[in-house]
């Protein structure tokens, strides 16, 4: 998403449906006296197929879907960097 270089998005899933997920994001909540320290935004929605080995992320303001892999192969890591 290189349209959002500075935007993180994270996935949480749903706790009602373990194969289906909220893409969300956050802001910092500017208020000093705020409760909240994040304002989170929901900005789409995923749903996992394990058997493909797929989540389909559908975005809101993206028209296509865009589908991440949750089985990678071994050869898709770099030797160079470190695993998360």
């Amino acid at each position: 998403l290189w349209m959002f270089l500075l935007e993180r998005y994270y996935l949480i899933q749903n706790q009602n449906d373990s194969a289906k997920y909220f893409i969300m994001t956050r802001e910092p909540n500017k208020n000093p006296a705020g409760r909240n320290k994040y304002f989170w935004n929901i900005v789409g929605n995923g749903e996992a197929d394990t058997k493909q080995g797929l989540i389909t992320l559908r975005f809101d303001l993206l028209p296509e879907p865009l589908y991440l892999n949750i089985y990678p192969e071994a050869s898709a890591f770099s030797a160079s960097l470190a695993m998360p």
